[in-house]
């Protein structure tokens, strides 16, 4: 079930309206969280702080050069470094330029075209768009000047090293 908008208020609403009211230059948010409860909160805000990288339309998505652009814009991005329970791989994918459908949170039995580094992965990332998300989250670490982790419990060895290494 999709959190309250009561639920959201307790939680993630105050967090987002704080970080929109300019007392950051830039915020970006990084989970390994795979449920929506982050989209859901980013959606109720008219003025969210932060993008999703979402494509609208007849065919909803994600679009990947929002977390390749060199000169990213002053808007931060959600990027979920693990993936997420409504992404899956769409026809045309290859491995370099995945079409990434959202809006699918039902499993429907083929984890090749689920977007989820599933728990238990170690090591650095080999597929896109995994290793777009991952470079973009090394470069947001060396100009951060405030890093907030919320449901990350540092057992992913790569991010731990690129936390170590750049910060």
């Amino acid at each position: 079930q999709p959190p309250t908008t009561a639920e959201l208020e307790r939680s993630w609403l105050p967090l987002f309206s704080y970080l929109g009211k300019g007392n950051f230059e830039r915020t970006d948010v990084f989970t390994t969280n795979y449920d929506l409860v982050i989209e859901a909160a980013l959606d109720t805000l008219p003025d969210a702080p932060v993008s999703m990288g979402f494509r609208q339309g007849l065919y909803p998505g994600i679009e990947l050069r929002a977390w390749r652009d060199s000169s990213p814009s002053p808007r931060g991005l959600l990027t979920k470094l693990h993936g997420s329970v409504d992404w899956k791989l769409g026809n045309g994918s290859t491995d370099v330029e995945p079409v990434i459908r959202r809006g699918h949170p039902e499993f429907d039995g083929d984890h090749q075209k689920r977007l989820i580094l599933y728990p238990g992965f170690k090591g650095v990332p080999s597929r896109e768009p995994f290793v777009a998300f991952h470079e973009y989250f090394r470069q947001r670490l060396q100009t951060a000047t405030h890093i907030l982790f919320i449901g990350f419990a540092f057992r992913d060895q790569f991010i731990n090293e690129l936390i170590d290494l750049n910060l």
